[in-house]
């Protein structure tokens, strides 16, 4: 099979060399990098001291009290002395002998031989970027493409060859160019030296995180030896709380390395954008940026839809062209034209209705520029090549097959009930036809009930009210303005969550921006004040247009009756729906330290589950009686019965019962998803109803 049947878009022909040098922004966080590794190894060299100190002399004393009165109480004071010094010793030597490997199990790896063109393609740009071959090239099915390597601690002294990652979801929403200016970014960072820093702090990381949260094998031998006697439990408590001092040590230092990191990071990523210009074109990664955002989006939409089948027993064929169809059908909802190349042509206002914020901020822990900043920087070095329409597909022999492959490693931790049936691509998009029909609101109002629910209010009251004050119509009700109303809300809210974090120091910053003007940190708890404010009175005003509509509704249909007692009807639904939340939040609140992954002793464990029992259970099972009673549960009924019979105790000895926890935890979002559905069907019943009575 030829490996030269394949198109290699050429480079800029006006590149200018001196461009391609690190910048001084660069050269200026490299130094902050090195003193921030320099301070990590002094740090940790003193820790290193100080602990075999400690253990010299923690041995010493341990012999010394061993030998001075050889009796039974006194050896075990002996050797609890000896081991302290020696736990600690090997709590900060242990991750020599850890190595981080990638789980590649969602991959499939590809050779030369399955994969010329693709190889031939690489060869090339590795030759054009002066940079060193793949070790392996692995392929995945996400939007996405990286370089990474299974690195030990050695590996920060002995140079390790990369893995090359390459993302089919990406390959499906790119052309052959946006591939090369991709790929070409990737091996970018190849030709950096500062990489050989990035390695350095990526295993300064793995230390830290090794000794910070990667010592489940390590509490198990601390755990074992305070089990072995009472005396020896004091010594493992002491050198717990030594650990916990170096730990604190060590979250600051993390916390110092890091943060130069990332600016530095940043830096390499403006200089990787530079390569990747210089070589295919800084139109054409642009292009690739903003497919990537749209592309990463459809993708999980997919996902999310295959998760929806697993219940039915159901999987599918092909996810790349199920992910070709839900990408062009958000474009066709979106009236996003399509490129030369037939892609969708993506722009600033499609991606800015995914992520609208009046919130700016500089992330000083963000590894990546803004998409804008990287754009910006693309845009200046005016290094252009011409358009190419061929799909990255083009790369790969018989793609339809390795399509089918790897949507069936998709599946391979999915336990199936029954052998599942499989769906084609015209079946997904049936699907999909379906759902959106079933999940469809009427037209008529134009988005307004979009997003939301219309909240309880006095249906008397309102009635009562009639007639209207003014000759308001079910028209000037339903408009663009009044649609967009639960959109700022649901914006408001996530930039009240950002405030909220910048003032709680959760986000590192010192100044932000907000509608244009700059502000300090102290003011963000104001400004989400006055953004709660905002939203309250966006909040009302859709109150006020649902009770119009209802009103509007009540005066023009003919059986009155029929429009209160579906409009109550729902609401009592949403009580219903609102009641069960509440009582499965409790529940939740009570397993909130096993749920979060705390340890507990066996007298919390067992005080837990005994306040559950005595207290939430009851509440819960009474909830579920009730739903019975009102034949709201259909497909979770036989579990709510088994459960209401079931007498659980959730612990016993000194471990849960997972079985019964599983239950308790399987029934709830089963119960609450069933709810859900059937609020939204009633929803959608009470407003295609209302559409009558307003047509009357």
């Amino acid at each position: 099979m030829s490996a030269t049947n394949f198109t290699y878009p050429v480079a800029p022909s006006s590149v200018q060399p001196d461009k391609l040098q690190p910048s001084p922004a660069f050269k200026k966080q490299v130094v902050h990098v090195l003193f921030g590794i320099i301070a990590f190894l002094l740090l940790y060299v003193l820790l290193v001291v100080a602990a075999l100190a400690l253990a010299a002399g923690c041995v010493w004393l341990g012999l010394f009290v061993i030998f001075a009165a050889p009796k039974g109480f006194v050896i075990f004071i002996g050797v609890g002395l000896m081991a302290l010094g020696v736990l600690i010793v090997w709590f900060l030597l242990k991750f020599l002998f850890a190595v981080s490997k990638d789980d590649m199990s969602h991959a499939i790896e590809v050779t030369e031989a399955t994969q010329p063109k693709l190889f031939a393609f690489i060869r090339q740009l590795v030759a054009e970027t002066g940079t060193q071959f793949p070790k392996k090239i692995f392929l995945t099915p996400d939007v996405n493409a990286s370089v990474f390597y299974n690195s030990s601690f050695w590996s920060m002294f002995f140079p390790v060859r990369k893995n090359l990652n390459i993302g089919l979801g990406l390959v499906n929403t790119i052309n052959v160019a946006e591939f090369k200016a991709v790929m070409a970014h990737e091996f970018g960072h190849f030709s950096q030296r500062s990489m050989k820093l990035g390695s350095f702090v990526y295993q300064v990381n793995r230390i830290i995180y090794n000794m910070l949260y990667d010592n489940s094998g390590y509490s198990k031998l601390l755990e074992g030896f305070a089990n072995i006697s009472g005396i020896f439990t004091l010594f493992a408590k002491l050198t717990a709380f030594i650990i916990g001092q170096i730990q604190s040590l060590l979250q600051a230092m993390y916390k110092f390395v890091n943060k130069r990191y990332m600016s530095l990071s940043r830096e390499m990523e403006f200089h990787a954008d530079t390569v990747a210009a210089a070589v295919a074109g800084g139109n054409h990664l642009i292009t690739a940026l903003r497919r990537i955002e749209m592309g990463d989006y459809s993708y999980n939409e997919v996902i999310n839809e295959y998760n929806s089948w697993i219940k039915d027993n159901q999987k599918s064929a092909n996810l790349f062209s199920d992910h070709r169809y839900i990408h062009q059908l958000l474009a066709n909802d979106m009236n996003i034209q399509k490129a030369t190349d037939g892609l969708p042509m993506i722009t600033d206002d499609v991606l800015n209705h995914y992520n609208k914020s009046r919130v700016v901020f500089k992330n000083q822990w963000a590894s990546h520029p803004e998409r804008a900043d990287r754009e910006a920087h693309l845009q200046q070095l005016q290094w252009n090549t011409p358009d190419y329409t061929e799909s990255a597909w083009t790369l790969f022999v018989q793609p339809q097959e390795l399509q089918q492959q790897m949507t069936e490693k998709l599946y391979r931790n999915v336990e199936w009930e029954n052998a599942p049936t499989v769906a084609g691509t015209a079946e997904f998009e049936k699907n999909i036809e379906e759902t959106k029909a079933k999940y469809r609101l009427p037209q008529s109002y134009k988005g307004l009930y979009d997003g939301r629910v219309i909240e309880p209010f006095d249906l008397q009251k309102a009635v009562s009210e009639l007639p209207l004050q003014s000759a308001i119509t079910f028209a000037d009700i339903c408009t663009e303005s009044n649609a967009t109303l639960q959109k700022q809300i649901n914006s408001n809210q996530n930039d009240i969550a950002t405030l909220q974090a910048i003032a709680n120091k959760q986000i590192d910053c010192n100044s932000f921006d907000f509608d244009g003007a700059k502000y300090k940190a102290k003011d963000a708890t104001a400004i989400a004040t006055q953004l709660q404010q905002e939203n309250d009175s966006l909040a009302n005003q859709l109150k006020h247009l649902d009770k119009n509509v209802f009103q509007l509704a009540y005066l023009q249909s003919a059986d009155k009756s029929t429009v209160i007692n579906s409009y109550q009807k729902f609401f009592d639904m949403s009580k219903t729906l609102a009641e069960y939340a509440a009582v499965t939040n409790a529940v939740h609140q009570r397993f909130a330290p096993l749920l979060n992954g705390q340890t507990l002793s066996v007298e919390d464990a067992a005080r837990m589950t005994n306040s559950f029992t005595s207290e939430e259970e009851p509440q819960f099972k009474k909830q579920l009686n009730l739903l019975l009673e009102q034949s709201l549960l259909a497909d979770s009924k036989a579990n709510a019965l088994a459960f209401i019979d079931k007498h659980y105790i959730y612990f016993h000895g000194d471990s849960f019962l997972d079985n019964e926890l599983q239950d308790l935890f399987g029934l709830i979002p089963q119960v609450h998803q069933e709810l859900i559905e059937k609020h939204f069907l009633m929803y959608k019943n009470l407003l295609e109803q209302q559409e009558s009575w307003l047509q009357a």
